[in-house]
């Protein structure tokens, strides 16, 4: 079996902080591009009006679709969603006792039970186990030792 990785070395913690760094600059460039919505210029709106392939071109859009954006057939068919009330006001509606309150954790503090979850895992964890399942052969009496005293009774008392 290759358990390698779950080896705790100074090379494998870093590998592993260089692939996690990568996975989240990734995620944080693709929520970046998703952020940005585009504008259509007050004065690119007029030239389509006049000039619907010259305003595309300049849009990069394909002039069908910057005539739908125009007259609004991409918008949602609900006229007033939310009762009314903009995106805005929605994300910053927050009731008391609902969220969260707790504080942030700082990042050393992070580290730190990180690290001392692995620990727990990787170098306590065997014994543990190795003791509960040694604990539950005893009480079971299917420890090898309990072989060698079935038959005997307990002292009463």
């Amino acid at each position: 079996m290759n358990d390698h990785y779950l080896a705790r070395s100074e090379a494998v913690v870093g590998h592993s902080r260089t692939v996690v760094a990568d996975a989240l600059r990734a995620q944080v460039a693709t929520a970046r591009k998703r952020r940005s919505v585009p504008v259509l210029p007050a004065a690119l709106v007029d030239q389509a009006t006049t000039d619907p392939d010259g305003a595309a071109r300049e849009a990069g859009l394909d002039p069908q679709i910057l005539q739908r954006l125009i007259t609004g057939q991409h918008r949602m068919s609900v006229g007033v969603p939310w009762n009314g009330r903009c995106p805005g006001e929605l994300a910053e509606d927050t009731k008391v006792g609902r969220g969260n309150r707790t504080p942030r954790i700082a990042a050393e503090t992070m580290t730190a039970l990180l690290d001392w979850s692995l620990r727990i895992v990787e170098d306590i964890g065997p014994d543990i186990r190795d003791a509960w399942r040694e604990f539950r052969q005893l009480f079971f009496g299917t420890h090898p030792v309990s072989a060698s005293t079935r038959g005997l009774r307990r002292p009463s008392g």
